[in-house]
């Protein structure tokens, strides 16, 4: 696909997208490693209309995507991680990063951690104490979570559904009242020149939460 402009953006993503958007989940899963992802994991939902979905453009072309949801259940925490997980000290309704993707030829310029940097920025204006993403065990990004204040347990059940691997995965979560701001600063020290030119074309306290969607993907 060509690169129609040098402008860098990051927008939220709405249904005229939807092609674009499946575009890059797909070059990013055909070479994920660890699992293996279903068709359907491409797709452009109606959640999509509902949750946040954040996307790095250069110009007018969409390199990079994730989806910012909250979940109000354990069942619906548990049917997006495909976990037997829960956790005494949390209280719900939490926020939940999922759907990243990146074009193959974009993946080393960190745009992941923008995109994640993003919507943590609009988790801290939400009433939800805590962020939770979910991740095949040794992915590359873990340490730099960790260095972030993310905490992790290992998911005793094996994903099965739209993803599906033999390996273990991990479940990470951040309290966003204690360590949000930590975080923030982690991002914006690592990554700042590429904070600086993609530019958000919203501000974050913008983005509110909808009346959710019962459907799972």
């Amino acid at each position: 696909m060509k690169v129609m402009s040098s402008e860098k953006s990051i927008q939220i993503l709405n249904r005229s997208h939807a092609k674009q958007y499946e575009f890059v989940q797909s070059k990013s899963l055909s070479v994920a490693k660890g699992f293996v992802a279903h068709p359907e994991t491409f797709q452009w939902f109606p959640e999509h209309e509902i949750y946040p979905t954040l996307g790095a453009f250069h110009g007018d072309q969409l390199i990079s995507v994730m989806r910012l949801e909250w979940l109000l259940s354990w069942p619906e925490v548990n049917a997006k991680m495909n976990s037997h997980f829960s956790h005494p000290k949390i209280k719900l309704p939490v926020a939940y990063l999922t759907k990243g993707g990146t074009l193959p030829e974009f993946m080393s310029l960190g745009l992941n951690s923008v995109l994640r940097y993003h919507a943590l920025k609009i988790s801290c204006f939400w009433p939800v104490e805590y962020i939770l993403g979910t991740m095949i065990m040794g992915s590359s990004r873990v340490e730099s979570m960790k260095q972030m204040g993310y905490e992790f347990s290992v998911n005793p059940v094996k994903w099965d559904g739209y993803y599906k691997s033999d390996e273990n995965a991990l479940i990470g979560l951040l309290n966003l009242r204690e360590k949000g701001r930590h975080a923030l600063d982690y991002l914006e020290d690592k990554y700042i020149q590429l904070l600086l030119d993609y530019k958000p074309g919203f501000k974050h306290q913008d983005i509110k939460i909808k009346i959710p969607y019962r459907s799972v993907s």
